[in-house]
């Protein structure tokens, strides 16, 4: 029979020890709940703006307008007609911009269609506003594949990393890809801008559009985020874990010592 006490002792962590780590995770916690409250205060802020300034004075513009196309229907039909034309145009502009506020919230094509297709959805609308960067997706991904709590946070992040080659980086060129793997999926954005610096950007307070925020995303969902240079080609990889990990892979590697 073999000596049970052959197998050396583990070392026990101190309770001194334990109780730093627990008060690193709490304070890791609270600022991670801090931040969280920060970006959607932040969110909120930007909306009620964006309706105030856009949509609240373009519907009193166009309340305005119609008051005066009332009182001169009677006397003046055809100057009436040719304001109410060009109300028209001021309405139709007023329903874009709600439809665009309405998108940056949360768009409605990813609720009724799916991650895939908001995508490339997505893509077409950089790719008109932003005509002189070429945007290349490549989506090796099925729908399916793609669990629902991940899919507006792949969006946002996707969104962010776009928004934030298209301003600071200069770049002409861009490449999205998506793949999974059996229990990941991956986001890559890759462009041949300029890049950043990294210390003055991860200190950057806008809760919006800033790094910081992509981390708050990432630790919320136990992802891993890697930022990459190689050349003048600039990588942001980011993984989420899709599927819980197998029980099997999860078994101790000690063995019971044999009798």
């Amino acid at each position: 029979m073999k000596n049970l006490d052959s197998n050396p002792a583990k070392p026990v962590a101190s309770p001194t020890a334990k109780t730093k780590e627990l008060a690193t995770s709490q304070k890791h916690l609270q600022e991670l709940s801090r931040k969280s409250i920060e970006a959607l205060e932040s969110d909120r802020r930007t909306t009620a703006k964006e309706l105030h300034d856009g949509i609240g004075a373009s519907l009193a513009a166009i309340k305005f307008r119609l008051e005066g196309i009332a009182e001169e229907i009677a006397q003046k039909p055809e100057k009436a007609a040719a304001s109410l034309v060009e109300t028209i145009s001021y309405l139709q502009a007023a329903i874009k911009e709600t439809k665009q506020i309405s998108a940056n919230l949360r768009p409605t094509i990813l609720d009724d269609l799916g991650l895939i297709s908001t995508i490339t959805w997505y893509v077409r609308q950089f790719s008109e506003q932003f005509s002189s960067i070429q945007l290349t997706p490549q989506i090796e991904v099925q729908e399916g594949d793609i669990p629902e709590t991940l899919k507006i946070v792949i969006y946002r992040v996707l969104q962010e990393s776009l928004h934030n080659a298209a301003k600071h980086s200069e770049a002409t060129e861009i490449t999205i890809g998506l793949k999974s793997d059996a229990q990941r999926i991956l986001l890559e954005v890759a462009d041949n801008g300029c890049g950043f610096d990294v210390q003055k950007t991860l200190s950057w307070e806008n809760p919006l559009i800033s790094p910081k925020n992509h981390r708050l995303r990432n630790h919320r969902l136990k992802n891993r985020t890697k930022n990459r240079r190689k050349g003048r080609r600039y990588r942001a990889v980011r993984r989420w874990r899709s599927r819980p990990a197998n029980p099997a892979n999860r078994r101790s590697r000690s063995r019971h010592p044999k009798i």
